[in-house]
């Protein structure tokens, strides 16, 4: 698991994860949850989004950039 990008919004992780999805990408998202509530209380300061498949890091890279992008090692 790779660490491609971390969020000060959880909705903007989200949405990313959903792109990355469509085009076939495993992602993960660290501190979701822990951000919803108090900084102080669990320290959680961004979200992290995380590509769960290292051989799919650079395509999730690609993706981010460029939506339309055709991942090469896409999941069915």
């Amino acid at each position: 698991m790779k660490l491609l990008r971390e969020y000060e919004s959880s909705f903007d992780a989200e949405e990313t994860v959903k792109i990355l999805e469509r085009r076939g990408i495993l992602a993960f998202l660290s501190s979701k949850d822990s951000h919803k509530f108090s900084r102080h209380a669990t320290g959680a300061t961004k979200v992290g989004l995380w590509v769960a498949l290292d051989h799919q890091y650079d395509d999730a890279l690609s993706v981010m950039r460029n939506s339309a992008h055709k991942a090469k090692t896409a999941l069915s």
